[in-house]
């Protein structure tokens, strides 16, 4: 670890304020402008993903148990993160993402494909979702693995609130121009832009230079192979979450809130379609609404941190959050549900940005990769069954009454959280 840093410290090369922007982050770091960047535009593809995958579910099956299924078999392969994120230790980190976003993209213009040939079934939707899904969970870890790797310790949060922004942002254009693309050119198109924003992915991480060549070390341990290894090095991941006490309580009530908070993202082609009686703009206009919101929530979200703890500011957060659901049920009109939505966006920036930045401070970075696939795929373990209960009690209760009532508990579940204490991020620069 120590070496780690006195090699970064080294390769660290000195900046001078040549112009008003010069000391903008990913000017000084310009595998951060690159990363930023090719982040930005695969989160525009997943943004028309997201659009597109609902809609042609929805028009192929008719069936709302059919969009709880498919999202819950994609949350389920989510849960192999904590398996992936001990290969994103041992590989390179931004040569394990270059992988995954060209396995994504031969997804997407699968998927594009078949809705272009009018020959989408269920079972090919599932399986491309899978293999999808599956090249994400090597992604995600190792992403947040090399975010350590293109900048200072004293600049993670910074460089954390700049991506999630980034992200944010990403995903707003994606929203309001994916709900336009869908009710011109049909989901095919927004499939395939994705496998092309995948492609363009890949392109930038070519390009990206970490100032540490190689993953961290793992820490000096027997040298068993196999089975063995891997089954340490899974217990490594694990046992950073259960000696610190923030993160032994997190991780239940994450699993607890993602199994209530699934309901809004399974079900909301159904409430936009067979509730309101509303059209591709309307649908798209719901996630542009919480893309609005979770932009300004994570531009402010490390300046609030700042001034409250981390632990009451998301607390606050995933309250707002499940309030914002159940006051949407409540009303089915457009303009109320839009106003729900950006509150709830606005919640939900503060709160991801938040508990990243301060998970990047608290895990050592020699065990990052298994660390964050274990804290992710516990979080989200619930999040398959979550979304198969969401999609089969629309089908028996009305979806208002499925909302209301996954928002009230994921208010209620998440005061579980309060009287424990979490590490403060480093200061913003």
């Amino acid at each position: 670890m120590a070496a780690t840093n006195s090699n970064r410290e080294a390769n660290a090369k000195p900046y001078r304020a040549s112009h008003p922007l010069a000391d903008w982050l990913p000017l000084r770091r310009p595998s951060l402008g690159l990363l930023t960047a090719g982040q930005w535009v695969s989160t525009v593809g997943n943004a028309f993903n997201g659009l597109a995958l609902g809609w042609l579910v929805l028009s192929v099956t008719e069936s709302r148990a059919a969009l709880g299924m498919v999202s819950g078999v994609g949350d389920a392969v989510g849960l192999f993160m904590m398996v992936s994120g001990v290969w994103v230790d041992r590989w390179n980190r931004r040569r394990t993402m270059l992988g995954a976003d060209l396995i994504r993209a031969a997804a997407a213009f699968a998927l594009g494909g078949l809705a272009l040939a009018a020959r989408a079934s269920l079972a090919g939707i599932v399986a491309l979702v899978i293999l999808a899904r599956l090249a994400g969970t090597f992604f995600a870890p190792a992403s947040f693995a090399l975010l350590p790797e293109l900048v200072e310790r004293e600049e993670l949060g910074a460089a954390n609130g700049i991506l999630a922004t980034a992200r944010t942002s990403a995903g707003l254009v994606g929203q309001m121009a994916g709900g336009a693309l869908l009710g011109l050119f049909g989901p095919a198109a927004l499939f395939l832009f994705n496998g092309a924003s995948f492609t363009a992915s890949s392109v930038s991480l070519a390009f990206i230079r970490p100032r540490s060549a190689a993953p961290p070390a793992t820490p000096s341990t027997p040298p068993d192979q196999g089975a063995a290894r891997l089954w340490r090095e899974l217990k490594e991941g694990q046992h950073v979450i259960w000696q610190d006490p923030f993160l032994r309580r997190l991780v239940p009530i994450a699993m607890a809130v993602g199994f209530f908070s699934v309901a809004i993202s399974v079900l909301d082609v159904a409430w936009v379609r067979q509730v309101l009686h509303a059209g591709p703009l309307v649908y798209g206009g719901f996630w542009v609404a919480a893309g609005v919101g979770g932009i300004v929530g994570s531009a402010l979200a490390n300046r609030l941190v700042q001034r409250l703890a981390v632990v009451p500011l998301n607390v606050a957060a995933m309250v707002a959050i499940g309030a914002a659901v159940a006051a949407l049920a409540l009303v089915p009109n457009a303009l109320w549900d839009l106003l729900c939505m950006l509150a709830m966006g606005f919640a939900l920036g503060v709160q991801s940005t938040s508990i990243n930045t301060a998970l990047l401070v608290m895990v050592p970075e020699e065990t990052i990769g298994r660390s964050i696939g274990a804290i992710g795929a516990l979080s989200n373990a619930t999040g398959p069954v979550g979304a198969v209960t969401a999609g089969l009690a629309a089908t028996v209760w009305p979806i208002a009454r499925v909302l209301w009532l996954s928002g009230v508990l994921v208010a209620v579940t998440s005061l579980g959280l309060l009287g424990v204490h979490a590490a403060a991020p480093p200061p913003k620069t």
